[in-house]
Parts: structure tokens; sequence; C-alpha cells
């Protein structure tokens, strides 16, 4: 019944602040959204997914690719379901 959403917290273990440059969406029916301020050593910040189910009955398997400032390779979010 309409867009479903679910958040990722998650907690700075590195010695330096952390910021996320971006957030993106395997297709247009995922939605992103994150923290946009840096986080702090031993802070959390969040991850936000928003997926829209409409006229896609069934399982899905979408992935959101994170990059940061701390590393250059991405880190991979997943979200599974079924519809």
């Amino acid at each position: 019944n309409g867009p479903v959403d679910f958040e990722y917290v998650f907690t700075n273990n590195s010695s330096r602040p952390v910021r996320i440059l971006t957030v993106q969406a395997s297709c247009g029916c995922t939605t992103p959204g994150w923290t946009k301020e840096a986080v702090a050593p031993g802070k959390t910040g969040f991850i936000k997914a928003s997926f829209d189910p409409k006229g896609r009955p069934g399982y899905f398997n979408k992935s959101l690719m994170v990059t940061t400032d701390l590393s250059a390779n991405p880190i991979t979010l997943q979200i599974k379901g079924n519809v």
C-alpha cells in the first residue's frame, strides 16, 4: 500500500570523522537518504532506503552503493523482500 522505508544505522568506528559522499540505488523504485554531515568517531549516522513496490509483485533484491570519504571502495547494502 505504498512506499516502505528501512533505515540502516551505523557507528563510526574509525579515528576520524566520516562523511557519506553518495548513495546510489540500483533502480528508480528505491530512493536513498543519508546523514549529510560528517559522523564523528563513536557517533552514529544513518542510510535510509525507501522502496515503492507499486506494480512490482513478488520477490525483490535491490542494492545501495555507499561511497564515503574513508575509502575509495564503495559499500553495498542489500534490500530483499517479497511483495
